[in-house]
C-alpha cells in the first residue's frame, strides 16, 4: 500500500519536478498534492497526507477512476469541473501510484519537456485501474479515456 512518502519519492524522481512541501510542480503547473481538507468549517483547511489529489489529463479520465473504484478514488464539490481527482493512497499499491504519478506529470509537463521523456513514462497497461493478470481489460487514464471516445464515436 502507498502512503505519503512513496508521492514524495515517485513525483520527485521525474524530471524538473519541484517539491514545495506538499505540492509538486513541473513547469509552474501542479501535477500532484496533498488534499487541503475542510475538517471544520470557517477553519483554515488541513493536509491531510493521507489522500493525494492527482492531475489528470481529462474529466473523463476522473471520471472513469472513480466509477472504476471510488472506494480509492472520489471527488469533492471543491474539485468538480477540474482535472484533478483525489486518491486514498493505502487503498493503492505503489506500482498504480508510480503510474498515475506518472500520468499527472505527463498531463501538466511541458510539450517539449514531455517530448523529451515520453518513453520513459509511459506507463503500462496496467496502470491505476489495476486491470487483474489475466484480464483484456485496459486500465488507467488512457485507456479509460479511449472507451469513452470509442462509446461516443469519437
Amino acid at each position: 500500500m502507498s502512503d505519503q512518502h512513496d508521492v514524495r519519492r515517485l513525483a520527485c524522481a521525474l524530471p524538473e519536478t519541484t517539491d514545495s512541501g506538499d505540492h509538486f510542480r513541473v513547469g509552474g503547473k501542479l501535477f500532484v498534492w496533498f488534499y487541503p481538507e475542510r475538517v471544520h468549517p470557517k477553519k483554515p483547511r488541513v493536509i491531510n497526507r493521507e489522500v493525494a489529489v492527482v492531475a489528470v489529463p481529462s474529466l473523463e479520465d476522473k471520471g472513469a477512476l472513480i466509477a472504476g473504484d471510488p472506494e480509492t478514488f472520489f471527488t469533492t464539490s471543491h474539485y468538480d469541473g477540474y482535472k484533478a481527482v483525489l486518491v486514498r493512497l493505502a487503498r493503492l499499491r505503489v506500482g498504480q501510484l508510480r503510474d498515475l504519478i506518472r500520468a499527472a506529470w505527463a498531463a501538466a509537463a511541458p510539450p517539449a519537456l514531455r517530448a523529451g521523456h515520453d518513453g520513459a513514462l509511459t506507463p503500462p497497461a496496467a496502470a491505476a485501474g489495476g486491470a487483474r493478470p489475466g484480464s483484456r481489460r485496459r486500465a488507467g487514464p488512457r485507456a479509460a479515456s479511449a472507451r469513452a471516445r470509442s462509446r461516443t464515436g469519437r
